[in-house]
């Protein structure tokens, strides 16, 4: 039997998957504000990238801090690149370190 929020992130990823960004942003959203720190992550991807979304890099670097914050290594990666070349957050060499750490 799937868990509760097995299934939502199923629907959502296979949307991503298929292109169709409207339904999985809106999705991963759900999941996102109900602390999901894959969906968290995944929302950060859609901004930096502009997918169903407009682009924007502050969006990108909170919901990455979100997931971040949670240990999602991934999404710490790409917090720590966001610091290293100041993107939608100052340019600050110590978070880079924390957060590649």
């Amino acid at each position: 039997m799937q868990s509760p929020v097995e299934l939502p992130t199923q629907n959502a990823c296979k949307a991503y998957d298929q292109g169709d960004y409207k339904t999985a942003y809106r999705l991963f959203r759900l999941l996102a504000e109900q602390g999901n720190a894959d969906a968290q992550s995944f929302l950060g991807i859609m901004y930096y990238e502009g997918q169903g979304v407009s682009q924007d890099y502050v969006e990108t670097a909170m919901w990455y801090r979100k997931a971040a914050e949670q240990g999602f290594a991934s999404a710490q990666y790409a917090l720590g690149h966001m610091y290293e070349y100041g993107k939608g957050i100052p340019q600050e060499l110590a978070q880079v370190a924390k957060w590649f750490g």
